[in-house]
């Protein structure tokens, strides 16, 4: 009898279910609402400016009450986040 863990996929591959969710998913007003998140800017004693995002305004602003009870300069700032399709990106660092 081995101890050693198995590696690798179990024995018993399954098909992975059918994608059953229509393709104009994306462009629904639900996505677009789930496109809210929050930055804490935080100001580092070296005078730099850190961001932290956050995706619910409780935790940001529990960060932002820490940063603060800390005496670290701090402030709260809600930014929408656009999605990108990967034809957006420029990766292949083509002619510029």
């Amino acid at each position: 009898m081995s101890l050693e863990a198995r590696r690798g996929r179990p024995l018993d591959r399954k098909t992975p279910p059918p994608d059953t969710a229509p393709e104009s998913v994306s462009q629904t007003a639900d996505i677009e609402a789930a496109c809210t998140a929050y930055m804490v800017l935080l100001v580092t004693p070296c005078d730099k400016i850190m961001r932290k995002p956050y995706m619910s305004l409780h935790s940001a602003q529990q960060a932002l009450q820490r940063a603060q009870d800390r005496g670290q300069p701090a402030c709260l700032v809600l930014c929408r986040l656009e999605p990108v399709t990967v034809a957006d990106l420029d990766i292949g660092g083509g002619d510029q």
